[in-house]
């Protein structure tokens, strides 16, 4: 893509040969994860969004059981202590 800068315009000015395949009607997300060692990546168009959201906080869930629980009492002695 060539962005003019002195000519006023706002858009970028795509190369010859790549104006065919272009459709501006169907957008599309990128998603990139990573543990540290493995990368991951996935395009989601935008009539897939609520699908891949449901499917993703699904999966959130179900692998959340190793975390901690609050300690109420803990906090509550720390919030009358800074009074």
């Amino acid at each position: 893509m060539v962005l003019l800068e002195n000519d006023g315009r706002t858009k970028p000015i795509p190369k010859k040969g790549h104006i065919e395949g272009f459709e501006p009607a169907d957008n599309k997300c990128l998603l990139r994860a990573t543990d540290g060692k493995r990368k991951i990546s996935t395009v989601v168009s935008s009539k897939e969004v609520n699908k891949f959201q449901m499917a993703y906080s699904n999966l959130l869930r179900a692998n959340m059981d190793g975390l901690k629980k609050k300690d109420k009492k803990s906090k509550a002695k720390k919030s009358g202590a800074a009074q």
